[in-house]
């Protein structure tokens, strides 16, 4: 159904409408918001969007239908009673070239 070759799931073929594709906890990045870097691309559609944050993961979970494609990163968050947290996260869209 898909390979996870280093930083990448790759689907070698289309999901039936029966099928999903489920990842819990995927590992292999550090505690730097710099990792925080994940593309979702569609070779077919010609598109991908790539989002990033301003904190580092704790923890990313994927699952895939034949219809949607959804990584979920998940950070921590340590709030005491009163105070505020903040984070950003940038989400950035764009066309494929012939090249990726």
């Amino acid at each position: 159904m898909a390979n996870i070759q280093d930083n990448q799931i790759i689907f070698l073929r289309d999901l039936t409408k029966s099928e999903n594709f489920f990842c819990n906890g995927l590992k292999g990045f550090s505690n730097s918001a710099e990792d925080y870097d994940i593309r979702v691309e569609n070779t077919k559609a010609g598109a991908g969007v790539r989002f990033t944050s301003d904190q580092p993961l704790s923890k990313i979970v994927f699952w895939s239908s034949s219809t949607t494609v959804c990584p979920e990163p998940y950070i921590k968050m340590k709030v005491e009673p009163g105070q505020e947290f903040n984070w950003k996260i940038t989400y950035e869209y764009y066309t494929l070239n012939a090249e990726n």
